[in-house]
């Protein structure tokens, strides 16, 4: 906890928990994610997936970069 806040924090290294067969073994990457933890988010708005239109607006935005 740092300033009151509660934060997660996520590392792996991406490999698979299994066997695997492929020709070509996987590659390590070194991922390391740190957030807040429930955090709590003004103006929240729900919006119902009830296409695959809907679907595309709220995933596919290549705006948020």
């Amino acid at each position: 906890m740092r300033n009151n806040l509660t934060y997660i924090r996520v590392q792996t290294n991406s490999l698979p928990s299994h066997c695997y067969q492929t020709s070509k073994a996987p590659e390590i990457n070194l991922i390391d994610i740190e957030t807040f933890f429930n955090p709590t988010y003004l103006n929240q708005t729900t919006v119902v997936i009830s296409s695959q239109a809907t679907l595309d607006a709220q995933v596919c935005d290549f705006r948020w970069p």
